[in-house]
């Protein structure tokens, strides 16, 4: 697997294929995951600056399918709804709405497990060593 801003299907994946096994938050604002990749490889997927996650120390256990990173105008399509309206409902509606977190440099990252579930991070950037 490659990891990195690669289009495929008119989206930007950024990794896949792992099961978390853990999450933190350094003494900052960064968030990384030990996840398992394929089953086999252990990594540490670093999230810089994050200002938003819907991933908790909860999810460990989790596998995700794929991690595509969305537009502002994409976190409007209909099939973020679910994950949108909570993070609306978690920060300031106006400031997830107007852009202004995509204006302050945050990139938005969606975490897709299953055909339903979808887990939102908003960080400056990332680090996925694989």
């Amino acid at each position: 697997m490659t990891a990195g801003n690669q289009h495929f299907s008119g989206f930007v994946f950024v990794y896949g294929n792992v099961r978390i096994q853990r999450i933190w938050q350094d003494s900052g604002r960064n968030m990384s995951l030990s996840v398992l990749y394929a089953d086999r490889e252990l990594h540490t997927v670093e999230y810089l600056d994050v200002c938003y996650s819907q991933l908790g120390t909860d999810c460990a256990g989790l596998k995700i399918d794929v991690v595509e990173e969305l537009s502002q105008s994409e976190l409007h399509d209909s099939r973020h709804s679910k994950a949108f309206e909570q993070m609306k409902e978690e920060l300031d509606s106006g400031l997830v709405t107007s852009g202004a977190l995509a204006e302050q440099g945050y990139r938005f990252y969606a975490h897709y497990a299953g055909r339903q579930d979808e887990y939102l991070v908003a960080a400056r950037g990332i680090i996925v060593p694989f």
